[in-house]
């Protein structure tokens, strides 16, 4: 049952539409080249439209995934197709994997996060909402819908191995994100310790360390950020 006639899921003429205007996203971010204001994070401030930042950080990226996954499992009905290919199951697999730990376990697993202005709130779930639209259109039925579209009608084992190998390079990217992001999640740890014996010491209640920020050294980003 559709949520949103011809939108959830998008009928092929709005998903082409959708997928066309979306290219043109970097475009609109360009305003953050002349201003200072990103009302998240360390640049986020003191304001009355203010959303606890782990609460507005997994309800606006959630919406993403939860997209990708409804248009998969209803489109393919829709438009008449009997079923999917493994890889069409395969990528949208992957994504909400990447998504259930970016969206949900990552700001569980964080000491704090600043607070998130509702404008900033309200961007991320639009963009996550059209993003899932683009991707849960092409891999629901609008994009590769056999094998042999996948393996571009090929039977050698270059182009017969291109998903594996993606997937094993993905696997890679996924784990190392992990590894950097509780190298991140440390400094903040380490941060909330020290405040809590300092303030012990003194005998007061330990001071927030949601704006603690600073350059890790550990793993890739030495290379990154120390060229």
């Amino acid at each position: 049952m559709a949520i949103v006639e011809n939108w959830m899921p998008p009928s092929r003429e709005n998903w082409e539409t959708v997928v066309f205007w979306f290219q043109f996203f970097p475009i609109l971010t360009s305003f953050q080249w002349v201003t200072s204001w990103y009302g998240m994070g360390k640049t986020s401030a003191a304001s009355k439209f203010n959303i606890p930042g782990k609460i507005a950080w997994i309800t606006m990226e959630v919406p993403g995934f939860l997209t990708v996954l409804y248009i998969m499992n209803t489109l393919p009905g829709e438009i008449g197709l009997a079923g999917l290919p493994w890889e069409n199951k395969a990528m949208a697999g992957l994504f909400v994997i990447h998504y259930l730990y970016r969206a949900i376990l990552a700001p569980l697993l964080t000491p704090s996060m600043s607070p998130i202005h509702v404008l900033v709130w309200a961007f991320a779930m639009l963009f996550q909402i059209t993003n899932g639209l683009s991707i849960g259109g092409y891999l629901g039925g609008y994009g590769p819908t056999s094998r042999a579209e996948w393996a571009g009608f090929k039977k050698d084992y270059v182009s017969g191995a291109r998903m594996e190998l993606g997937m094993i390079i993905w696997a890679l990217g996924f784990f190392a994100n992990i590894f950097h992001d509780d190298e991140l999640r440390e400094i903040r740890r380490v941060a909330k310790r020290n405040a809590e014996e300092r303030a012990g010491d003194k005998g007061e209640a330990g001071k927030s360390v949601e704006k603690v920020y600073m350059i890790p050294r550990n793993g890739l980003f030495e290379f990154i950020l120390y060229p």
